[in-house]
């Protein structure tokens, strides 16, 4: 029995598991700004429910926004941190210092996770127009990338195509009840 790709949090875990998007994902969070779930929330709705609309993505972001601010930058800000600093720990301390970045990742992890429940249980609130899959997948990317200020250029595009086709190639999950 595969996964249910009708949670969200199973459809970016094998989203985010397909070859290379994982990387790709870290480049849109660290040199455009993207925060990850937002962008996986634009493909898991617009693969279950369609295209988001101005106003309900607004208001996705502005929960999205909250929680990741206050709870998971924090936390990958340290780990962060904790991973460029090691030589500065004395090599007897290394283990558990190690230990100490792995149990904040754990959490950091578990952060995003507790910020993707908040967004599917937003999306049963939103409105979304048109027909799901592969065009409002695409149409929601696009839509979030305005909304932050940006016009996609041939590299954004490139990379929302990938995404999508990621998104696409899972079996498509029927609609929510």
């Amino acid at each position: 029995m595969g996964i249910n790709t009708r949670r969200f949090w199973d459809f970016s875990y094998k989203v985010y598991t397909n070859d290379g998007i994982d990387s790709l994902c870290l480049q849109l969070q660290d040199e455009r700004g993207f925060d990850i779930n937002l962008v996986l929330f634009c493909l898991w709705f617009g693969v279950t429910r369609g295209e988001l609309t101005d106003a309900a993505l607004a208001r996705a972001r502005q929960h999205a926004d909250a929680w990741r601010t206050l709870k998971v930058q924090p936390l990958r800000n340290l780990r962060r941190h904790m991973k460029r600093r090691l030589e500065e720990v004395p090599a007897g301390s290394r283990p558990a210092y190690g230990q100490l970045r792995e149990r904040i990742k754990r959490c950091e992890l578990e952060a995003e996770r507790l910020q993707q429940q908040i967004l599917e249980r937003l999306a049963g609130q939103l409105k979304g127009t048109g027909i799901a899959g592969a065009g409002a997948m695409t149409a929601n990317l696009e839509r979030l990338a305005m909304q932050m200020g940006m016009v996609p250029d041939g590299d954004l595009k490139e990379k929302f195509t990938r995404l999508r086709v990621a998104g696409d190639s899972l079996d498509s999950p029927p609609p929510p009840a």
